[in-house]
C-alpha cells in the first residue's frame, strides 16, 4: 500500500490531488528508504505536488519522521507569517 501511495502522489494532476494524496501518506506505517528521493522528485518534477500550498513542508515533515538523517530545514517563505 505505501508504495501505491507515493506512486499516486508522483502522478498527481491538481493541487487538490496533491494535498489529499499527502495526507494519506502521513498516515503511513511503514517507510522505504526510497521514498525520501522519490517523495524529493515528485516535488522537484511535478509542479502540480510544488505548487500546492504547504505540500513540500508537509512532505519534507515526514520524511524527517521517518528518515531523521535527510532532515532538510523548512522552505522559506511557504509558511512563514508576513511582517506588517
Amino acid at each position: 500500500m505505501p508504495e501505491i501511495l507515493v506512486r499516486l502522489l508522483e502522478s498527481s494532476k491538481s493541487f487538490d490531488q496533491a494535498r489529499n494524496r499527502t495526507g494519506f501518506l502521513e498516515e503511513l506505517e511503514s517507510w522505504k528508504p526510497s521514498f525520501t528521493t522519490r517523495l524529493r522528485a515528485a516535488v522537484e518534477n511535478n509542479n502540480q505536488v510544488s505548487g500546492s500550498w504547504g505540500v513540500e513542508n508537509r512532505l519534507e515533515a515526514l520524511i524527517a519522521k521517518w528518515d531523521p538523517s535527510q532532515k532538510k530545514p523548512p522552505v522559506a517563505g511557504v509558511d512563514d507569517d508576513i511582517p506588517f
